[in-house]
């Protein structure tokens, strides 16, 4: 029988980015806030540290900082008419387990909604005609404008020090920044961080074909950076062990690192981990929600948690299923297209096309002759990945049966100046056969390569991305 505890005012499924953002807003004005989270605290753990804190195999393949799938999963089918099966593959998601949630091992990607977006379905009708917008296609207006946002992005930002170029300034365009994004105060907290030699090869070619390439802004800092609560963040180390991992030198905005420090100096704020909540408690009589049940996963006991306020803040297929299994609304139905819960679940939206990067080499181009209204995942921008991706866009270019980069792949072609056979020394780096079939052997065995070769791997395919020339030189 389930323990019942006293009531709270607020109580928060889900210790990550959301339910810090809230307890940091309400704790501020009095509120009494309590947090429950599934995982631990990793902040001072072997994950957070050298060696450990590399460890690809645990964290990248295996996604050890991550929900267990062994554990808990959710299901898979691909119609109604079918069986659902438990998934035991991570994929795309990454729902997060301990502190900080899936923020603490995200990339730092790091965009603001277009001016557009909140009405999306109006600005279709308008510029097309309500006859173009297919009736069964799911689009609506948020009900909410960007001029409403804005000030909340700008917070943000500011709390969590992203590092970037503004492309527009209260209507004003300005040059090295994103032209198409939505009219923005002031500049980002930070610099942008450094494009790699990949990301200045990408960054020419675009400029020479006509458009207009920014680095990304993210939330990897680029320099030292205090946010308005007095919270730190290091420097980026370039290392690219960035999404599925801790920042080891606190150089990543996370809300471990930068939310939950304040929160734990506030007397009204308790977090309790290793508490798995098991359902929502909801008088359908009354329409109200009464509180959590959950079990300590340390005493195996189960509680019960009155309170006034229930914020659900796990990850969105997990707050889905909350309200589906206490009967919380009205469940969509593709069918009828009625219901609201579970409707329109949408994960990465945002098309990324993959090219040779790195952390600090997130680029993405925009066309310089595109109009005004032209949206910013159209066909025609290009996008290179960033952070821990480094080696995976160095999967992307296309190889030959001798191993070398084909024509397909979009980098530069031609021989570098200073071919060996008797005259200069090439240049180190340079793409030679020899280098490009050790370059295909190494994409081949990079998921399972020992560290201390993976961040020299890393550095020499970001230069192997040039298609070779034909002469003979040595490693």
């Amino acid at each position: 029988m389930a323990t019942k505890l006293n009531k709270r005012s607020v109580v928060i499924v889900g210790g990550g980015l959301t339910a810090a953002l809230v307890a940091r807003q309400l704790t501020a004005k009095g509120t009494d806030v309590l947090v429950l989270e599934r995982g631990v605290d990793r902040r001072k753990a072997a994950e957070a540290k050298i060696p450990n804190q590399r460890d690809e195999l645990r964290w990248d393949i295996r996604g050890g900082l991550g929900q267990d799938w062994a554990v808990e999963t959710y299901t898979v089918r691909h119609s109604r008419n079918e069986d659902a099966l438990p998934a035991r593959r991570l994929g795309a998601f990454l729902p997060g387990e301990g502190l900080g949630g899936a923020a603490s091992h995200w990339n730092g990607f790091t965009w603001r909604w277009s001016e557009y977006d909140p009405t999306l379905r109006t600005r279709f009708e308008t510029r097309y005609g309500k006859s173009a917008i297919p009736a069964d296609l799911l689009i609506q207006d948020w009900g909410v404008t960007y001029a409403e946002m804005e000030p909340h992005h700008h917070l943000f930002e500011k709390l969590f020090g992203i590092s970037g170029k503004a492309g527009n300034i209260n209507g004003k365009i300005q040059s090295g920044g994103n032209p198409f994004e939505a009219p923005r105060r002031d500049d980002y907290p930070q610099p942008p961080v450094q494009p790699t030699e990949a990301g200045l090869i990408f960054k020419g070619a675009c400029e020479k074909l006509g458009y207009k390439p920014f680095i990304a802004p993210s939330g990897n800092s680029s320099g030292t950076y205090t946010n308005p609560d007095g919270m730190k963040l290091g420097q980026c180390q370039y290392c690219g062990h960035c999404e599925r991992f801790i920042c080891e030198a606190q150089a990543k905005a996370t809300p471990d690192a930068l939310l939950y420090p304040v929160l734990f100096q506030r007397k009204n704020f308790e977090i309790r981990l290793q508490c798995r909540v098991l359902g929502v408690d909801y008088d359908r009589e009354a329409k109200r929600v009464l509180g959590v049940r959950y079990v300590d996963l340390i005493t195996g006991e189960e509680y019960e948690q009155p309170a006034d306020v229930v914020v659900l803040a796990a990850f969105t297929m997990s707050n889905t299923r909350f309200l589906l299994m206490g009967g919380i609304g009205a469940p969509y139905n593709p069918a009828t297209g009625e219901g609201v819960v579970g409707k329109n679940f949408c994960i990465r939206p945002i098309r990324r096309s993959i090219s040779s990067s790195g952390i600090a080499g997130s680029i993405r181009s925009s066309p310089a002759a595109a109009p005004a209204s032209a949206s910013t995942n159209s066909t025609t921008t290009i996008s290179i990945i960033p952070v821990s991706d480094s080696l995976a866009a160095a999967e992307s270019v296309p190889i030959s049966r001798t191993g070398v980069p084909s024509a397909v792949g979009a980098c530069r072609r031609g021989r570098r100046v200073g071919a060996r056979n008797g005259r200069k020394r090439m240049p180190p780096g340079t793409p030679t056969r020899s280098r490009s079939k050790f370059k295909a052997r190494a994409i081949r065995i990079a998921r399972t390569i020992s560290i201390s070769i993976r961040s020299t791997m890393t550095s020499m395919v970001s230069r192997w991305c040039a298609s070779p020339s034909i002469g003979a030189t040595t490693i």
